[in-house]
């Protein structure tokens, strides 16, 4: 573009759907033609929306219950009044995974996800604490098979 002179220009990032890449073109285009004037890498990650931020992690871990009624535990820390999501997935789809959450105090458990909610191995539940500290989670297996569970819990 000459100096004094305004010109429409149009760009153009090519993106191949379906196909995995990191790498995109970009063209412009001026007076009906198409040039491409450079390929711009992107790492290979999920982009995050402006504004919002992943929900933390409490818990991502893998335990292993025991055939016959065994169980595993994990703690973490929590704030009274915080939103979590329990979500536990089995290794096998018949597998009926469902724990017991003890609360700081020692004296309060509840079970959550409840025995019998899980659908192909997957059990989840959300709930809010009423205490602050140290958390305890106890998995069973209600099918008695036992085999890996992964944990996650996460605030919501």
């Amino acid at each position: 573009m000459g100096e004094g002179h305004d010109e429409e220009v149009t760009l153009l990032l090519q993106y191949f759907r379906g196909r995995p890449t990191t790498s995109f073109p970009i063209f412009i285009y001026t007076k009906k033609t198409w040039s491409n004037i450079i390929n711009i890498c992107i790492p290979n990650q999920t982009p995050q929306p402006t504004g919002q931020q992943l929900p933390p992690t409490l818990v991502n871990t893998n335990r292993t219950i025991g055939a016959g009624g065994g169980f595993a535990e994990v703690t973490f820390s929590a704030n009274n009044g915080q939103r979590i999501r329990i979500t536990l997935t089995g290794s096998s789809s018949m597998m009926e995974p469902y724990g017991s959450l003890e609360y700081p105090d020692g004296m309060t458990s509840i079970y959550t996800p409840d025995l019998g909610s899980s659908l192909n191995g997957v059990n989840t539940s959300e709930l809010i604490l009423t205490q602050s500290g140290t958390y305890t989670y106890v998995i069973f297996d209600g099918s008695n098979i036992g085999g890996q569970v992964n944990v996650k819990i996460e605030m919501i």
